[in-house]
C-alpha cells in the first residue's frame, strides 16, 4: 500500500513517482529547508527591534525552557515572559506575511 504524507498546507499528498524516504524528502526536504532559512533571516531582521531580556526570553521558550525558569533567570515575571514571546511571534507573522504579499 503506498504511504500519504502530511505536506507543509496540512493536506495529505501523495509525492510524485514511487514513495521511498528519498522521495518524500526530494519533494518536501526542500521545502523545509527553505522555511528554516526564511524563519532564520526573519528571526535575525527582527532581533534588533527588542530589548535583550525580552529576545532571550522568547529563545528560551523557543528552546523549550519552563516559562516559570526563564523568567526567574532573565529576573522577569512569568507573565513578561510570555508578553516576550506573544510579542515575537506577532510580529515574525507580520513580517512573514509580508514577504508573501
Amino acid at each position: 500500500m503506498a504511504a500519504f504524507h502530511q505536506g507543509p498546507a496540512g493536506a495529505a499528498e501523495r509525492p510524485p513517482g514511487p514513495v521511498t524516504g528519498f522521495s518524500l524528502w526530494r519533494h518536501y526536504g526542500w521545502q523545509i529547508e527553505h522555511d528554516q532559512h526564511l524563519l532564520k533571516a526573519l528571526l535575525a531582521q527582527l532581533e534588533p527591534d527588542f530589548a535583550p531580556p525580552t529576545w532571550q526570553a522568547f529563545q528560551r521558550l523557543a528552546a523549550g525552557e519552563e516559562p516559570k525558569a526563564v523568567a526567574a533567570v532573565l529576573g522577569l515575571s512569568v507573565n513578561a515572559v510570555f508578553l516576550a514571546k506573544s510579542n515575537i511571534l506577532k510580529r515574525l507573522r507580520e513580517a512573514a506575511k509580508d514577504m508573501t504579499d
